[in-house]
């Protein structure tokens, strides 16, 4: 469970992405809670989106899967996929992305770890 009536479905692995799916109540959104997806590779490489937007949407009955698409790394063997409130860190993010010294991948990977609603490691060899 991610948030209230949110829960991780699973992690699709493709030949050139990596999708979180996550389940939504109907009408609810994780930008509408404000909450967003970020992945690393074990050698603390962002991962890029694998689309223009962060996120695609297929309706259901009752509820909705909001899936986040990632470029799957060509040499990692595990990535984390961290779950966060923005409102909590994006100050520290846009510190990160825009610093004259940014932080390395393994201070962000510390940071998201010690300040993110959940993470799952995934083996993606």
């Amino acid at each position: 469970t991610i948030a209230d009536g949110f829960t991780l479905q699973e992690i699709r692995l493709h030949p050139y992405e990596i999708q979180a799916v996550v389940e939504e109540p109907e009408n609810g959104s994780l930008a509408g809670q404000v909450l967003c997806i970020e992945a690393f590779d074990e050698n603390g490489n962002r991962l890029n989106l694998a689309s223009n937007s962060a996120s695609r949407f297929i309706k259901m009955e009752d509820s909705q899967l909001e899936i986040w698409m990632f470029e799957r790394p060509k040499n990692a063997g595990c990535v984390t996929l961290y779950v966060l409130d923005e409102i909590k860190w994006l100050d520290d993010w846009k510190g990160y992305l825009y610093s004259e010294n940014p932080w390395t991948g393994e201070q962000m990977m510390e940071f998201l770890e010690s300040n993110c609603i959940t993470s799952v490691e995934v083996d993606v060899q």
